[in-house]
């Protein structure tokens, strides 16, 4: 994707606290759980990115952006977001030609 038009890659992320949070009170997991889960998701995101990128999904020299999810929330981080998109792509079309390109 590096060769796209318009790409802006970013990086929302959570403090480690803030996610034990997160998994403690919205998906009633005890905290032991919380952080086993958390290291086992970012052991395998980890994996995952590296094979497929070649670079760690936090190497901010990969990054335009990094936002911390923690400041506005979940709800209102994804809101932001589908805002910012449409604002910035979808008037333009960035969007679709972007999806058509990569279909082939």
């Amino acid at each position: 994707m590096e060769d796209c038009d318009h790409l802006i890659r970013i990086f929302i992320y959570a403090p480690y606290e803030d996610r034990i949070v997160n998994c403690v009170n919205d998906l009633g997991m005890d905290t032991k759980a919380a952080k086993r889960m958390i290291r086992d998701v970012d052991k395998a995101r980890d994996a995952y990115h590296m094979r497929y990128a070649g670079y760690l999904p936090n190497d901010m020299n990969h990054m335009d952006l990094m936002v911390n999810s923690a400041t506005l929330g979940v709800d209102r981080q994804r809101d932001c977001w589908r805002k910012w998109c449409v604002i910035n792509f979808h008037k333009t079309g960035s969007v679709r030609k972007a999806a058509q390109s990569h279909r082939g």
